[in-house]
């Protein structure tokens, strides 16, 4: 039996402890128009007293860094997208572009690099700041300032075993032309196995 999975006593039923739909998880955004976080676009994610939430606290069970052209923009850019899992156990996904791809970055180096850890060794809080345009003031959008904690051992065991036993991605992100930079996934692993080494690098645990 896997770490994820707990038995019923009385039946012997073996369940998951997570809720994955191959190539469908649940969508989760940052808008850094407003600072805010939402599931799909659509449904803000609230307090407990019904306020817009000003943090989101989550623990990756797998991320890859990457450049591409998503979703019909213009540009190419940098993104970090990264899996986990909610508070009810679904696995879901959140993606970060931009400027706010450097506060992981950060967080990697300062915080992970010499301790032979990596994200998904970590609960991190993710709490939107706005800042101003020095050439514009009248510009201005939120980036997010990051802090974290050593996650629990048992449960980073969970995750991990998961991604490896069902590889989570998300189909309308994966995108032939992306180029893979910092990989922790059992399914980019995977893709990055099949390029060459000089062009491709990824981080495993």
């Amino acid at each position: 039996m896997r770490a994820y999975q707990t038995v019923n006593e009385e039946t012997g039923e073996v369940k998951d402890k997570f809720l994955y739909f191959p190539g469908m998880p649940k969508g989760y955004r940052f808008d850094a128009r407003t600072g805010q976080f939402n599931i799909e676009g659509k449904k803000p994610l609230l307090d407990k007293k019904g306020s817009p939430v000003k943090n989101f606290t989550f623990q990756p069970i797998s991320f890859r860094f990457f450049t591409d052209q998503m979703f019909g923009r213009e540009r190419v850019e940098r993104w970090i997208e990264i899996f986990f899992a909610d508070e009810r156990g679904h696995i879901s996904a959140i993606m970060f572009n931009g400027t706010n791809v450097e506060p992981f970055e950060t967080l990697l180096r300062t915080e992970c690099l010499y301790e032979g850890i990596t994200l998904t060794d970590l609960v991190i809080t993710a709490t939107p700041t706005q800042v101003t345009s020095k050439k514009d003031p009248s510009k201005s959008w939120y980036v997010v300032e990051l802090t974290s904690d050593l996650a629990d051992e048992e449960v980073t065991k969970q995750l991990s075993q998961f991604d490896e036993d069902f590889k989570i991605f998300r189909k309308e992100t994966v995108n032939d032309n992306a180029v893979l930079g910092l990989v922790k996934s059992h399914y980019f692993e995977g893709v990055l196995a099949l390029e060459p080494s000089s062009e491709k690098e990824a981080i495993t645990q």
